[in-house]
């Protein structure tokens, strides 16, 4: 949370253990989707790694339309996903 400017958070006692975040997701997610909507997505990710968070990309099957017409996965016994 300090990486995206919210000390508050980071600092919270509440928020140190999973079960305290969990309690408290809808909150975190929102405050983390309003920070990432804020900003140009190579700002994000490079703000992330010099925190040392691990993200990258999100990529999408939509964008790779070849690959899912053909679903190679079923010729090669993969079954579907």
């Amino acid at each position: 949370m300090l990486a995206i400017g919210r000390s508050d958070l980071a600092g919270d006692p509440m928020l140190n253990d999973n079960a305290g975040r969990d309690a408290r997701r809808d909150e975190l997610y929102a405050v983390i989707d309003a920070w990432v909507g804020s900003l140009e997505q190579s700002v994000v990710l490079e703000t992330l790694a010099k925190a040392e968070v691990p993200a990258s990309n999100r990529l999408s099957m939509d964008r790779h339309g070849t690959l899912v017409g053909r679903r190679p996965w079923e010729s090669a016994g993969q079954g579907q996903i």
